[in-house]
């Protein structure tokens, strides 16, 4: 588990409400981190995105058809975040 240290990385995913029109595509392939809310409109379950699950979050970004989620890679370094895009 990061500790804050030098080169600790952690994915930071978001939904954007107003692309996302609830085709739950990420929810089928990731539904870990995915799921709908009540205006049936994904929404990210937890900011802590275990390593085992990555690729299947990258995947669910790059699959759905709206394009309404971002995944960035953030690495913490003792002074500042470097924030990868990805």
């Amino acid at each position: 588990m990061p500790d804050g240290g030098a080169g600790d990385r952690r994915l930071e995913v978001s939904v954007d409400r107003v692309k996302c029109c609830g085709y739950a595509v990420c929810v089928g392939l990731c539904p870990e981190v995915f799921d709908l809310d009540e205006d049936g409109l994904a929404r990210v379950l937890t900011t802590d995105i275990p390593a085992a699950l990555e690729d299947s979050v990258h995947h669910a970004a790059a699959s759905c058809p709206e394009a309404a989620i971002s995944v960035t890679a953030a690495i913490a370094t003792p002074s500042e975040e470097h924030i990868i895009r990805g």
